[in-house]
């Protein structure tokens, strides 16, 4: 688990862009997906998280297809 500060007016996808560069995790994924475990929201790679209720706290894992 990892504490991070993220600006929420970017998309779904350039997070996890941001974090695989972060951590050194390319992968070859098809699709991102990211889910607040603690809020039950599924998000989708071209949402935008500032439209979102994701707030200090919140737990995000990342989904890859």
């Amino acid at each position: 688990m990892v504490d991070l500060r993220i600006p929420n007016n970017i998309t779904v996808f350039r997070f996890i862009r941001e974090l695989n560069q972060i951590f050194g995790k390319e992968k070859d994924v098809k699709k991102y997906q990211i889910k607040v475990l603690n809020k039950g929201i599924l998000l989708d790679e071209e949402q935008k998280l500032k439209d979102f209720p994701i707030a200090d706290g919140d737990i995000i894992e990342v989904l890859g297809e």
